[in-house]
This record gives C-alpha cells, structure tokens and sequence, in this order.
C-alpha cells in the first residue's frame, strides 16, 4: 500500500471519520503485517485529543436573539388566528351539535398555547446552539495551525537552548583539560630546572676523563649507611654519595678525611638535609694519588675539628691505583 494512502488512512482513523470500506482495508494491512507509522498516529491522536481545549465558544449577540424572539412570537399569533379559524369553520359546520362550555375553551387555548411555546423555545435553542457551534468549528483550522506553528517554535528554541548548553558545557571541559595539562607541563618544566639546577654540578663532573670511585663501608656492622667518594686527580676535585646515615643533633656534623702518610687532611664538613645525597667538593690538597690509603666520615663537632676524634661512621680503603677512565 503506498505511503500516501497509509498516512490519509491515519488522519481519518484519529479524526474517526474512516469509512466502512476504507475501516476493513486498514484493518487487513496492519493484520497483514504492514508498517504502520505509529509516532505520526500518535500525534494524530494527541492533537484530535487537545480539540476541545483549542476550540473557543462564541454566544451570539443579544439583538439576534430578540429578533429570533419576535419572530417565533409573531410565528405563534399566527398560528392561533389559523387555529381559531379552522375551530370556527368547523363549529360551523356541525349543525344540532352543543358547544362545550367557554372554560374548556380556555383550557384546551393554554394548553395549545403553552405546547406552541415551548416547541418554539426548542427550536430557537437549537437554531442558537447550531450557530454557536459553527463559529467554533470554522475556527478550527486556524487555531490548529496556531498551535503546530507554536508547538514548533518551541521545539526549535528548546533544541537551540540544549545544543548551545551543551557546546558550553563541552568548551568549558575542554579549557579545563587544557589547564590542567598546561599545569601539569609548567610543574615538570620545573621539576627539570630544579633538576638540572641541583645536578648540573654532577653531570659536570662525570664528564671529566679520570674518576677514582671509593666505596665507603659503614664501621658499624649492625648500620645500613653506606657511600662512595669520587675523586677525579687531574681537575683536584671530589664528590661526595651519602645514603642512609642517621641523624645527627644540632651540635653535630659529618667531616670527611683522606689519609695520606698516616695523616689526615679534612675534604669538608656535611649535614645532610632530608634527600640529600650527593656533596660537591670543590677543592682537594695536592696529593700524590700513590700516598693515598683511606677515607673516613667521622661525627664531629658542628664546626668541625683539625683532627678525627669522633667516632668513624663510614671508611673506605684506597687499595689499588686510580684507574683511568675514558669517555
């Protein structure tokens, strides 16, 4: 069945003006299995719902009812002179018959009276309700294209309103992302300045030729501290690695030693702060690197000493020569 037909079949079946012939093949084609547009029978069906809310009843005007008033009044006094006469004719006709008495007479005019009255009363109600009616279903089409024409209006501004929301809603995510990646890229260009500004000194000195590396052992078997001193000979600079030694009071320090002939020449002294590992030492004392024999980390006083008289937290024995290291 074409397209067209179903969808005039539709409106006449929601209207429900459909007729016998048309009611049984639309009746065979849904039981057939046909498609039925259901979405567009259903606003068929809601708008035929809403009619008695968009129809606007209009009273006629007072003068069209006096004027429908005196002309069934003057309609019912003819039809009493129309009455009277043929009642007269016929008296006059029947001879020997008696004439029933005047109060009968009366009875049986109020009763014709009254009938007459109110017949016409009907019928002027009917004639006024009929042309209250019309006006209303002349409207009707109008009224309907009023209210798809606003239906749409606020479909489209309602549509208009969520797709602008929404785009808002989309940007505004978008510009938080962005600001927490921008953030994100600002903190680790800052963690490689603070890198690079902390570590520059160490990148420098592993680039130099010839490193000497001596592991420093804890004195104390039951300590986890352990370490290594980096010397580099030609440059008479050293580094220092730190790692797990315990903390030490305010009045106490780390002071590094080399012994060279049996005395001990001081590399500096150290307080390590929290994850801290490396200590640069700038300058060494010009030593031959075949009169080395160790390295110690005594505890000492917090300004130092002129000589080891704490007690040794870590040493390391320079046992080989330097080896020589090529990059």
């Amino acid at each position: 069945m074409p397209d067209k037909v179903i969808h005039e079949m539709i409106s006449a079946y929601s209207i429900g003006c459909m007729d016998k012939e048309n009611y049984i093949n639309f009746k065979d084609y849904i039981d057939a299995g046909g498609e039925l547009p259901y979405r567009e029978l259903g606003e068929f069906q809601n708008l035929i719902a809403m009619i008695p809310l968009i129809l606007e009843l209009e009273l006629p005007d007072i003068k069209l009812k006096d004027t429908v008033a005196k002309k069934l009044i003057g309609m019912q006094d003819e039809i009493k002179a129309k009455m009277k006469e043929k009642l007269t004719k016929a008296t006059g006709m029947k001879t020997g018959s008696t004439q029933p008495p005047p109060t009968q007479q009366v009875k049986k005019a109020n009763l014709t009276k009254e009938y007459i009255t109110e017949s016409f009363e009907r019928s002027s109600q009917k004639k006024a309700e009929q042309k209250t009616v019309k006006p209303a279903v002349a409207r009707t089409g109008s009224s309907w294209s009023l209210w798809i024409a606003f239906i749409v209006v606020v479909v489209l501004l309602l549509g208009t309103v969520f797709y602008f929301k929404s785009l808002n809603s989309s940007l505004n995510d978008d510009l938080t992302n962005l600001r927490s990646q921008i953030t994100d890229l600002q903190d680790e260009i800052s963690s490689n300045r603070e890198f690079l500004s902390n570590y520059n000194s160490l990148i420098e000195f592993f680039s130099y030729k010839d490193i000497v590396v001596i592991d420093l052992s804890p004195a104390d078997e039951n300590s986890n501290a352990w370490g290594k001193l980096f010397i580099a000979y030609g440059q008479l600079k050293a580094l220092l690695e730190l790692n797990n030694v315990p903390a030490l009071s305010p009045d106490e320090s780390f002071q590094l030693w080399i012994v060279s002939k049996g005395v001990s020449y001081s590399l500096g002294i150290f307080k390590p702060a929290m994850n801290q590992r490396y200590f640069e030492i700038p300058q060494l004392p010009y030593l031959s690197k075949e009169e080395l024999e160790l390295a110690r980390l005594t505890v000492e006083p917090r300004d130092g000493s002129e000589a080891p008289q704490g007690r040794t937290e870590l040493f390391g024995v320079i046992a080989e020569q330097p080896t020589r290291r090529r990059r």
